[in-house]
């Protein structure tokens, strides 16, 4: 069951507003879909029964983790293609943070 709340996030030392033009939305939807495996009805492709707990999901990626390629590089890469100001080399979620 998916529930959405109409709460906004509150800012805080983990959670930053990013303020970004319709273009550079665009181009990050753009990253975000082509690094899902995508099945035929369009949808990523989830991993069953995984996750940190019950309320999160792993889904099929293209490409490979490891040490310099982790979520939060990732995610400093989506922010890049975001037009965010980002890390050069973000291995945890601080290099990320930092410059937000």
């Amino acid at each position: 069951m998916l529930l959405i709340s109409s709460r906004k996030p509150i800012e805080n030392q983990s959670l930053k507003r990013c303020v970004i033009t319709k273009e550079k939305y665009t181009e990050l939807i753009g990253f975000i879909k082509q690094s899902f495996v995508i099945k035929p009805d369009m949808t990523p492709q989830l991993i069953p029964n995984v996750g940190y707990n019950s309320k999160d999901n792993f889904y099929e990626a293209k490409g490979s983790y490891y040490l310099f390629r982790t979520c939060n590089t990732w995610t400093n890469d989506a922010l890049t293609i975001a037009g965010v100001r980002t890390s050069f080399l973000a291995l945890f979620e601080n290099g990320i943070l930092r410059h937000l």
